[in-house]
């Protein structure tokens, strides 16, 4: 009996790789949030202008992580190549 995980598409790969690498950059930003936190639960920067630049960035990528997760599970789930 063969089974079809081993049967996919090329493209359907790079799907679960891109997923793979979005949940990693996702977990690590929220590491290194959590590793920021301070006894009263905010987050600390050593300048203003260093946790605006942080907190953009880090913004900007959980929604383009986010925004791949679901193209790519849209993309594999429906097999569009």
């Amino acid at each position: 009996m063969k089974t079809d995980f081993l049967s996919l598409t090329g493209f359907q790969w790079q799907c679960i790789t891109m997923v793979l690498i979005s949940l990693v950059i996702r977990f690590i930003i929220g590491r290194r949030r959590f590793n920021r936190r301070g006894l009263g639960g905010l987050q600390q920067y050593s300048s203003y202008s260093k946790g605006l630049v942080v907190g953009f960035i880090e913004r900007f990528l959980m929604m383009l992580t986010g925004v791949l997760i679901v193209v790519c599970t849209v993309l594999f789930l429906t097999g569009y190549p």
